[in-house]
């Protein structure tokens, strides 16, 4: 599926989708014959979204944020006592390769990135339950393995969070994005209604003229001009 992009900037959008509606009030009956069906209802209903929008998406950067920041504390954290533990098995004298290799000693763990560190202390934890004695032998004890058994679900619950906002966070854009596409189209057809509407009443049709951005017009290509034919 293609994705809608805009081609305004959001603030000029909104900008434009008012000062359209305000001309629509004063001119739209006159105009509602050059006019799609429902453009004036179309046109409040993006503009409440694209309003929204610029409240809400910036408050939902905040949030991931602040999410992603709490996310890293909790890997870091997670990846001290992981740490902690797998020296503690190291320097055990009963400790064996095959044990080294299930709680992941000489493995690189990434203290910044979740699955990573929730992944090693899963490792560590599920060979607890295999080798209790060299566990016991290390001077590892219950309450331990619960502390990095419940960062390990923490670090889970914190990465799942974290995906689901940034969906939402998606979700969001692609609304905003296809209000703002919609608005743009009708601004531009409610310009072009006027400016033919009004051709002769120069003061009126000025302000169809306004209200496409400038910065929107300084985009539009210049026609190209027919190629003369080779003689």
């Amino acid at each position: 599926m293609e994705r809608i992009k805009p081609n305004w900037e959001l603030s000029e959008a909104i900008s434009s989708a008012r000062k359209t509606l305000k001309a629509l009030e004063k001119y739209g009956k006159e105009l509602e014959p050059r006019l799609p069906a429902g453009a004036v209802d179309g046109l409040k209903a993006d503009l409440a979204v694209m309003t929204e929008s610029k409240v809400s998406r910036p408050a939902y950067r905040k949030t991931a944020l602040a999410k992603t920041k709490s996310e890293r504390t909790l890997a870091k954290e997670g990846a001290d006592i992981l740490s902690r533990l797998r020296y503690s098995i190291k320097v055990c004298p009963a400790s064996t390769p095959e044990v080294l290799k299930a709680v992941g000693v000489g493995s690189q763990v990434n203290p910044g990135k979740t699955t990573s560190v929730a992944e090693s202390l899963k490792a560590m934890v599920e060979a607890s339950k295999v080798y209790v004695d060299i566990f016991r032998a290390a001077g590892i004890l219950e309450s331990d393995l619960n502390e990095a058994r419940d960062f390990m679900t923490s670090l889970l619950g914190a990465d799942e969070a974290q995906q689901e906002t940034q969906y939402t966070k998606k979700e969001l854009t692609e609304l905003k994005n296809a209000a703002q596409k919609r608005a743009e189209e009708t601004i531009s057809a409610v310009a072009a209604a006027g400016q033919v509407q009004f051709r002769k009443q120069p003061a009126k049709r000025a302000i169809f003229e306004k209200l496409v951005p400038k910065s929107a017009k300084k985009k539009e290509k210049p026609a190209e001009k027919p190629k003369e034919e080779k003689k």
